[in-house]
């Protein structure tokens, strides 16, 4: 059984029939409802758009929120059946908004309106860049970019010797040519 309340300007409807609040008939069709629970403060939201008809009457918020599979089969189905279809235009549309009628800041989460229209966002400003460092000529579009400071490990690690290995092994064993020690096949 639903039962509607009106706050100031607003009206609400709660599945709780003994909040301390002025009762009213159903209001007309159209009128915005916020949907009233009551729960300890710290255990539960302040406030929070509803996504589903069983997150109305759960007693606890925890994970099982998150898997519409437990919402389907909660055993509040034969409640969520019970409530108005004006209640359950508002879900379907996004706007049904529930407030915790047991916080300290009850009255001033009530009456909390969003802004319309566009959203600013303020992100703190991106520190000034540094001076591009020096960097080596640019490669080929196909080839890959290469890994910071890369340049520079080149530069520190030894040169290579510039000479042939003709040159390299001219005093060394001659080495055996032939099969070495390949195994001869089992034929």
């Amino acid at each position: 059984m639903v039962t509607y309340y009106k706050i100031g300007d607003m009206f609400c409807a709660s599945a709780h029939g003994d909040l301390p609040y002025e009762k009213t008939e159903k209001p007309a069709a159209g009128t915005t409802l916020t949907w009233l629970f009551t729960g300890e403060p710290g255990s539960r939201r302040a406030s929070f758009l509803v996504n589903h008809p069983a997150e109305l009457f759960m007693e606890k918020e925890d994970v099982s929120w998150l898997n519409t599979n437990r919402l389907n089969a909660s055993a509040y189905d034969g409640q969520t059946r019970e409530l108005p279809a004006d209640l359950l235009a508002q879900l379907d549309a996004g706007t049904l908004r529930a407030v915790n009628a047991s916080h300290p800041k009850f009255e001033e989460i009530l009456a909390y309106k969003p802004k319309e229209g566009k959203k600013r966002v303020h992100a703190e400003k991106p520190a000034a860049p540094e001076p591009p460092a020096p960097q080596a000529p640019a490669r080929p579009a196909a080839k890959r970019t290469s890994r910071p400071g890369s340049a520079r490990r080149r530069q520190e690690r030894p040169q290579r010797r510039a000479e042939t290995s003709s040159q390299r092994f001219a005093g060394a064993l001659p080495v055996k040519k032939g099969k070495g020690s390949r195994k001869k096949s089992g034929r």
